[in-house]
């Protein structure tokens, strides 16, 4: 896939002012009819995570809500006599339970009309009870745009924090790395001058299994020596399913020393993101994890450098967010943080109720608009 920043993406044959919409323009919601690789396409354009691309919804469904059917949806509106695709949305439809496999996928260029298209989407998949929103999400919190929306109750809220490195704000690698903690570099350091012959390793896809083992048997080394809670079949499981979904985007990386496996890492590529799941070392391993990690986030860079690292996703009331050693690590790689949410909700259209369109952009304040139309 080629990489672009996310400023700097297309806005789907739409760049002039000329070419937006009119207004009001009317969102129809219609089964998607494009190819696995051009939703993908769509989700890294609209700055969706990797749990937004076609096979990762597959999974999630299988390993959070097997009796869900998965949809998938696309929005489109009129434009000079054409259809153009401005969202997307994988909802997983069960009995009790209508749940996005993360949200509303929408280009840049049209998320001011992200309230609009929500209510499309709603008036389309019926009355019920959603779940919207994931802890890998980029998007703010939509508990207050939910609310909103004619027709919807909420229920209930889980507050989540993403963590990644914005390499947007450095000019050049060498600028990003003079930036990152001293300590870091100098155990990093340390590691190429006494650990000898430094080797790393790296499979992508379904060949991340032959550093299986020593992920696992590193990982649990690190979890002992911190003394967290990391259950290894738990651990297996999800790798397998997050390979076999995610294929080539997969890749795991050990790096040996002398011959022998003293750090090892797990991590996703989705679009210009790139994010780092899993690690696990030796202790006492003289700074081979800083030169693993640093290695890591160098290549991130190199691939898309106006991307995001991804540190981690917490919900802000499990603990984990407060664990010093967590917060240190983030503050030496000069990560920032992003709130967003979970929401549950109930909704139901009035039977009188029209399908909500897009409200002229003169009702709207020009924040909420893209520069095109508030330079009008």
């Amino acid at each position: 896939m080629h990489i672009k920043a996310l400023a700097e993406e297309p806005s789907c044959n739409v760049g002039l002012a000329e070419s937006l919409p009119s207004f009001p323009a009317a969102i129809t919601v219609a089964t998607n009819t494009q190819s696995k690789a051009e939703w993908d396409d769509f989700a890294a354009r609209c700055g969706a995570s990797f749990r937004g691309s076609y096979r990762a919804s597959r999974a999630w469904q299988l390993d959070h809500h097997l009796r869900c059917r998965v949809h998938y949806l696309s929005l489109h509106i009129e434009l000079d006599g054409r259809s153009l695709k401005i969202a997307q949305a994988a909802v997983g439809v069960g009995r009790r339970r209508r749940v996005f496999a993360e949200g509303l996928q929408i280009l840049p260029e049209y998320r001011y009309m992200w309230h609009d298209a929500m209510a499309a989407l709603l008036a389309h998949l019926g009355d019920g009870e959603y779940h919207y929103g994931g802890r890998w999400n980029l998007e703010p919190s939509r508990a207050d745009d939910l609310a909103s929306i004619a027709g919807v109750t909420p229920i209930s809220t889980a507050s989540a924090t993403v963590h990644f490195i914005d390499f947007s704000q450095w000019k050049s690698w060498d600028s990003y790395l003079a930036s990152v903690s001293s300590n870091a570099k100098r155990n990093a350091k340390r590691a190429e001058k006494e650990a000898g012959q430094l080797v790393v390793s790296q499979h992508r896809g379904r060949s991340t299994m032959a550093d299986l083992y020593q992920l696992v048997r590193l990982r649990k080394k690190m979890h002992d020596r911190k003394q967290l809670n990391g259950k290894s079949l738990n651990f297996l499981f999800r790798f397998w399913l997050r390979t076999a979904a995610l294929g080539d985007e997969v890749y795991t990386a050990v790096l040996q020393a002398d011959g022998k496996a003293v750090a090892a890492y797990g991590g996703v590529t989705f679009g210009p993101f790139t994010y780092y799941m899993e690690s696990g070392s030796l202790d006492g391993n003289m700074g081979m994890s800083w030169f693993l990690m640093l290695r890591m986030i160098r290549e991130a860079y190199e691939r898309a450098p106006k991307g995001r690292f991804f540190l981690g996703s917490y919900y802000d009331n499990s603990g984990i967010t407060e664990d010093p050693g967590l917060r240190f690590f983030r503050d030496q790689c000069r990560s920032v943080s992003h709130s967003t949410s979970e929401v549950v909700f109930r909704y139901r259209r009035s039977d009188h109720a029209p399908v909500r369109t897009a409200v002229p952009a003169n009702d709207r304040s020009a924040s909420d608009r893209p520069a095109a139309l508030a330079e009008r």
